[in-house]
Parts: structure tokens; C-alpha cells; sequence
């Protein structure tokens, strides 16, 4: 919903209709835009999902599962993310503006990583009904999103 809410925004405010319009997300972005585009069905021109998060590399066996029955039992909770900068880039200088930037916060709410993954198992279920026209960027090796099944 609030992809929607400011996708009618800009359009109020700024005189684009839907049809002019292109959507770029990433990652977990990128699973909430492929919703929105799924469930609300606007009229886009195109949309680009890079390195989507439908299905995030979890290297702790069961840990989909644990989370979810850890957060049913005491509620939500914040994970630490294993991602380090080094596994997003090459490049030091991204590495270090990665590593320094405040805003990239570490730790993830359980209800979002339980969402995420409802809405990644719901949307690539029915992948089809999405028809604007998309692009997936994904990289050769990506330490944090699954390309395959």
C-alpha cells in the first residue's frame, strides 16, 4: 500500500500517469515492488527488479522456520545480518561508504524477514500474473540472493 500511496503521489503532484512511469527496486525493495505490481496490477510502463529477494541465502540450517516459531512464541525480534560490505562489492571505495554509512543499519525486524518471505513465496507462485514489462538484474555469484528454485 505504500508503494501505491507514492506512486499516486508523484503522479498528483507531478502530471505522470502510471503508463509513463518505471519502477527500479532492489532486494527486499524489489520483492515488495513485484507485489505491489501483482496485486495492484497499475498500468507501469516497465519495471526493473535488481537482485530481488525472493529467495535470500540463509546459511544457518531451519532458519526460516526458527524465526517465524521464535517469533510466534515471544514476538518480534531484530537479527543481526551476516552481510558484510565485502560480500556486496569489489570495489574499496563502496566498501568503506557501505561499512560508514548510518543509515544501513544491521539488524532486521523478524516480522519483516517473515513477510518476505510470504510475499516471495506468493509472488513467484504466481509470477505470471505480473505483465508489465520487467527486467531482472542479477549478478554471476551473489552471497545473499538465490538465483534458482
Amino acid at each position: 500500500r505504500d508503494i501505491d500511496c507514492f506512486m499516486r503521489e508523484i503522479a498528483a503532484k507531478d502530471g505522470f500517469g502510471a503508463q509513463d512511469m518505471a519502477l527500479i527496486a532492489q532486494s527486499f525493495g524489489a520483492v515488495l515492488a513485484a507485489a505491489w505490481m501483482h496485486d495492484y496490477a497499475p498500468k507501469l510502463r516497465a519495471m526493473v527488479l535488481a537482485s530481488p529477494a525472493f529467495s535470500v541465502k540463509l546459511y544457518v540450517p531451519f532458519a526460516k522456520e526458527g524465526i517465524a516459531l521464535w517469533q510466534r512464541i515471544n514476538g518480534r525480534f531484530f537479527v543481526n545480518s551476516y552481510v558484510k560490505a565485502s560480500l556486496l562489492t569489489h570495489d574499496p571505495v563502496r566498501i568503506a561508504s557501505f561499512e560508514n554509512d548510518p543509515l544501513i543499519t544491521r539488524p532486521i525486524a523478524s516480522n519483516i524477514l517473515v513477510e518476505l518471505y510470504q510475499h516471495a513465496a506468493r509472488i513467484v507462485s504466481d509470477a505470471r500474473a505480473i505483465t508489465v514489462p520487467t527486467q531482472l538484474l542479477l549478478s554471476g555469484s551473489d552471497w545473499v540472493v538465490r538465483h534458482g528454485p
